[in-house]
Order: C-alpha cells, then structure tokens, then sequence
C-alpha cells in the first residue's frame, strides 16, 4: 500500500466515525418528529407568528431583520422557521426533525474538532458521544424553539474550524470564513458573543501562541512567525470579531427592552444575580454527572449562604488546579476557560426572564467542560495502568446510559401538559409552569382543571402576575362568559397597561356585549402601544362603523390591508363596506371590487361570502350582469360548502334583478 493511499484512509476514517454518530444521534432523537408544538414560546415563535408561519417572502426577510420579536433578534433563527413553513407549512415535524439534523451536525463537528484539538481519536469520540447522547442536551433539540441553539452552535463550530484553518495557512480566505461563520452565528443566537474570547483560549492551547506551557507538543500546526505575540497583537487581529460581538450584543439588549424580557435590579438584586451564577456553574457540572432532575424552568429561589460559599470554593479549587497545571496541563485550563466564558452571556448578571438557570444554556458551553472531564479521566486511566479495551467499555457504559437518560427526557417533550407537570413535580409553585399547564390543559378543552391551575396561581401571586387574569379571561370567553373575561382583562390591564394585546382582547369583549364605545377606546389604546397590530384596526374600523361613523372606519380598513395584504377575509369584509355602505362619501365601487377579485384569487375562488362581495361590488359600478353572475357562483360555493347564510343572497339578487345596488347599515355587522 502507497504513502498516499495510508493517508487517504487516515483521512477518511474520522470522516466515517463522524457520520455514524451522526447517524446514531438522528435514531435517538427519532421520536420527537411526533411531537406537537408545545405552549412554550413555540406558538409566539411559529404557529401564531404571520411572519414566520407565511412562510420566506421578501417581507418577511426583511421583518426577521428589523423586528424585536419576542424580546429576541435572531434574524437567521427567524429565516430557518420560516424555511420550515415555506418546504413543509407550520408543521411540528419536519420543524423538529431539522433541529435533529442540525444536533446530528453539531455532534460530527465536535468530533472532528475535539481530533484537531487533542489528536486523540478516542478521547474525541467519547467527547462527542456524550454530546450528542447527554440528557442535558435534549431541551435544545426536542424544542422546536431552541432552533437558535442548535443553529449558532453549527456556525460556532464551523467559525472554530476556520480559526484553526486561518491559524495553518494565515490565507485571507481563511479568515474571512471565519469571520463569516460567526456573523451567522450571532445572527442565530447572540449567545455566541464570546466566541473571540475563545479564538484566545485556542491561542493558548493548542496553538500555543502565549508560550506559557511546556507540555507535550500539540498536533495543531501553527505558522511559527506568529508564536510569542503578545496581548496587543492577539486582540487587533481579531477586532473586527469584537466589533460584531458588541453591534449583536447591543441589538439584543435592544431587543430584550423592547420585549419587556430585562428583570430590573430591583427584582433580582445584583448580589443575588452574581450569587446564582456561582451556584448555577456548580449545578451545571453536577448535572453532567447526574442529571436527575432536569425540567423546563429553574425558578428563582432562596439561595443559603452556605451554597454560595461551597460554590465559591469549588469554583476557586478548580480554576487554581488549572492554573497549577498550566504548563503541564494547558487543556484543563482552556476547557473550563471555554465552559465559563461560554456561559457568561447567560449568567443571570443581565437578567432575561424569570429563570434561574437552563438546560439548554449548556448546549455549546459544555463542550469545554466535556473535554476536560474526557481527558483527564483518559490520564487517570493511564496512571491506574487500565487496559485500553476496559476503559472504552467503561465509555460505552456511560454512552448509553445518556442515551437512555436522553430517552427518557424527551418522553417529557411529547406535550405541554407532560413538560409542565414535570417542572412543577420539582417546583410545586412555579407560576410560569402552573399557568403553562393551565393553557395545556385549557386547549385540550379540560376547563375546569384549567381555572384551577389559574386561580391557585392568581392566590400564590395576587396582583403580580398578568398573565393569570389574561388565561382566565381567554377561559371565559371560550365559555361564552363575556362579562367575566372583560373583568379579568381590565385586572390584566391594571397591571400590565403597556401590552397592546390586553387592549385588543378587551376590545373584542366590549364588541361582543355591544358596547362599541368602550371597544372603539381600547383599540384605538392597542393600535398607540402596537401600530402594527392588525387586528387593532380592523376592530376599531367595526367599532366606527358600529357606531354609525363609516368614514372614520375607511383609514383603519385601508391599513389593515396593508399589514395583512393576503388575509382574504379582511380584504372582503374591507371591500363589503367600500361596496355597499350607506353613506355614499364611503362608498368606492371600483377600489371594492380590485378588493374583492384580489380576496377571491387568496381563497382560491371557494368562498361564497367574498362571490357575494363581488356582487355587491359590480352593481355599485352597475354592472348588474356580473353582479348576478357572480351572486350565481355565490350560491353554487354555499351549496358545496354547506353554507347557512344564504338569505341575503336572495336578497342582494333580487335587487340585482331589479337594477338596484345593494346598500347597508354596519351598526350589527360582524367580520364574515
């Protein structure tokens, strides 16, 4: 066998590893493709988000990169939902079994990487096995959501291999990928802000570039000329990684004010902040070994003295063993290097939300604790003299008793109501997963289990939590109870004055009770806090003419076509009022009827109410052939689809027949 044929076969053979694991990892997480959408985040993130479920348009595009959506930016994040729904619709699925995909990915990469990195094949195998297998791990693939944490770590690791390239060969090529990787990284999750920060771990092992260890030689190659730069040097050559980290960094602060989602000192106390930290980094590695108790929220809770201070003190003996080691040992000191700076961006010291801690923080930054862990129970093997053969069973033991945790993990996926009772099994008065459970409930139609949850809730927390008097009132209103869910939005209200889709909802329970004074306030309050809400107009355009003012309704139709250029129902009901309304300075035949016809193309020519529309659109302009004819179909589409509201049509036609349009008080009138 030739030289160049040995090398081929060296070569290929991590590349084959690779994609079996890879393989392997898409056969665990198999089982999440069944799962539904779950009442976290997913609905504010895909299933009731028009600019992600409608799918890739230019539109849309351009609202993941200019939006605030949900406290987040995450253009990238936003353009792979809207992917999903463009191939596939907004199916739970496909969305799930492209996170799988990705984590498949992730998996090879860390274990092409962690060969770079150490040049042992084993040692990587394992380190990337446990990735791809750890329990810790399932909350950012099986959650449709966390799409941004599988995502930015395929481009982290990506942007890490590029590094490495750069450092080899020193071509601009190079370093542009690199750069190119992370700007899609950060565009997929902000969380990769650090990652420069870890360029300079690699710096010092294993490129070795600070000269501070005399270890055994790693098998990075590096360009000599550049060994021994100093600080300086290090950092400029990488500014313009630092510049994007603070323009992303920047956006996200933005975004999470925008969104409502920064906790204020006065809440979470900085002491208490930087003390949870501490606790949660020990929590963490403990998790990494027993990983008994995962669930989907970590609530605050009080933090004793005493676990800070063990914490302070592990943390303190780990970093001072890796500072002692460095020479000897520089992978200790960069994996934990990797571990903490990893997570800073998610420490709790700027405070998102209202956990704790969470799982799927670990997603990228356990990479370099993994690492440690897997080499320094490598050197312990070789110190005991343990056979090579018993050391891999061990690791193969530990795999699968992940994979198995994994399984077991993601059985607590399969819908709302298993995810929430499990977080509340561990925290009984966790409000977010007590309301949670509610709405998972509640859309099973078990309604009387739902108030429950809601109501115990609303006592833990009496005044302080908006979102309980918002769930019952959506209860009531399901129930026909209008009254009663007007009452709790106002409660809502008093204490959350600034979420437009309070005012909304209020509004739509002051139509029902036919009340269009108040309603017409409410939404007119909805469009200040959300110019862009859709639904605000088109209810203070029924409001105005609810109240007889059909040409103040006119400018609240006009821009909810705008913002919903192909919801057909708003065209129609916007082309209705231009049609036939009674006062004849509204009335536009022409605009109706190019309404109408663009309605009519959206729905695919079925609906018999827009037919209906068109009719009393050509009779405006008087043209009573086309408005019969288009009666005609009107009735045909009724027939086809059961319809019950066919009187008026009967009506309008009589009228066609007699030469005469169709004109129409709106004070009674609701959306068709």
């Amino acid at each position: 066998m030739n030289q160049s044929h040995v090398k081929m076969s060296i070569n290929r053979g991590p590349r084959l590893v690779a994609l079996i694991l890879g393989i392997l990892t898409v056969a665990l997480y198999l089982p999440v493709v069944g799962y539904p959408f779950v009442n976290y985040d997913d609905y504010e993130y895909v299933t009731q988000n028009p600019p992600v479920f409608n799918g890739i348009t230019p539109a849309n595009i351009t609202w993941a990169f200019t939006a605030f959506h949900a406290g987040n930016w995450h253009p990238l994040t936003w353009i792979s939902h809207q992917l999903d729904c463009t191939l596939f619709g907004p199916q739970p699925g496909p969305a799930h079994f492209v996170n799988v995909v990705f984590h498949a990915l992730n998996s090879a990469l860390v274990f092409l990487l962690c060969i770079r990195l150490t040049c042992k094949a084993g040692v990587s195998l394992v380190v990337a096995a446990l990735f791809a297998f750890h329990p810790l791990h399932v909350e950012s693939v099986a959650w449709i959501s966390e799409r941004k944490d599988v995502l930015s770590t395929l481009f982290g690791l990506l942007a890490l291999f590029g590094y490495l390239q750069w450092r080899k060969d020193g071509q601009p090529r190079s370093y542009g990928l690199t750069l190119l990787f992370f700007l899609l990284a950060l565009l997929s999750k902000p969380m990769m802000i650090t990652l420069p920060v870890v360029f300079l771990v690699l710096d010092f092992w294993p490129l070795g570039r600070f000269q501070v260890h005399s270890g055994p030689a790693s098998c990075t190659t590096v360009s000599t000329g550049f060994l021994g730069l100093d600080w300086k040097s290090l950092l400029f050559e990488k500014w313009p990684f630092f510049a994007l980290s603070a323009v992303s960094g920047l956006l996200t602060l933005l975004a999470q004010q925008a969104g409502g989602a920064l906790a204020s000192l006065g809440r979470y106390p900085f002491m208490l902040r930087v003390e949870n930290f501490l606790v949660a980094i020990t929590v963490y590695v403990r998790r990494i070994f027993w990983p008994s108790d995962l669930c989907v929220l970590y609530p605050f809770t009080h933090i004793q003295i005493w676990t800070v201070l063990l914490s302070l003190l592990l943390i303190s003996l780990a970093c001072g063993l890796a500072w002692r080691q460095r020479s000897s040992r520089p992978w200790m000191a960069a994996g934990i290097l990797w571990f903490i700076i990893t997570l800073l961006p998610v420490s709790g010291i700027v405070q998102v939300g209202q956990q704790s801690m969470a799982d799927r923080y670990m997603y990228f930054p356990s990479i370099g604790l993994l690492l440690v862990l897997v080499l320094g129970a490598d050197e312990l093997r070789s110190a005991c003299k343990i056979p090579g053969l018993a050391g891999a069973f061990i690791a193969v033991v530990l795999v699968a008793a992940c994979a198995n945790a994994s399984r077991v993990q993601m059985g607590f996926w399969k819908s709302g109501e298993t995810l929430f009772k499990r977080d509340l099994a561990f925290y009984p008065n966790n409000l977010i997963a007590m309301v949670d459970l509610g709405v998972a409930l509640d859309n099973q139609k078990r309604f009387d289990e739902a108030r429950a949850l809601y109501q115990r809730a609303e006592k833990l927390d009496p005044g302080n939590f908006f979102q309980v008097h918002a769930n019952l009132a959506a209860l009531d209103r399901t129930q026909g109870l209008h009254a009663d869910a007007l009452a709790e939005y106002l409660l809502a209200i008093r204490e959350k004055p600034d979420e437009a889709p309070l005012h909304l909802a209020a509004g739509v329970e002051y139509t029902a009770l036919d009340q269009p004074d108040a309603a017409l306030q409410e939404f007119q309050k909805a469009e200040r806090l959300d110019p862009g809400l859709m639904d605000a107009h088109l209810g203070a355009a029924e409001s105005f003419l609810a109240l007889g003012r059909d040409p103040e309704a006119v400018p609240e139709l006009h821009e909810a076509c705008i913002l919903a250029p192909e919801n057909y129902e708003v065209l129609a009901y916007s082309a209705r009022v231009l049609a036939s309304s009674e006062n004849d300075h509204v009335r536009n035949g022409a605009m109706a009827l190019k309404l109408a016809a663009l309605a009519n193309d959206l729905a695919h020519h079925t609906r018999p109410e827009i037919f209906d529309v068109m009719g009393m659109a050509c009779a405006e302009l008087g043209d009573y052939t086309n408005a019969l004819a288009c009666e005609t179909m009107a009735f045909k589409m009724a027939d086809f689809w059961h319809f019950a509201g066919t009187n008026l049509f009967y009506k309008h036609q009589q009228a066609y027949l007699n030469h005469t349009p169709w004109h129409e008080s709106f004070v009674k009138t609701a959306t068709p």
